[in-house]
């Protein structure tokens, strides 16, 4: 490594991973969630049935 200007594309290439791993996981959350309520507003209306 001659210099630390060596690592800019090292790191851009780490935080570009990084940034992928946390928008899926935002998104299986949100994605998890909705599922979540969506059943339980279900199993609440056949429960007044």
């Amino acid at each position: 490594m001659k210099s630390y200007l060596d690592l800019i594309p090292i790191s851009a290439k780490q935080h570009k991973n990084q940034g992928r791993m946390t928008l899926f996981c935002i998104t299986l959350s949100v994605f998890l969630v909705t599922v979540i309520f969506g059943m339980d507003i279900n199993l609440i209306g056949l429960m007044k049935i």
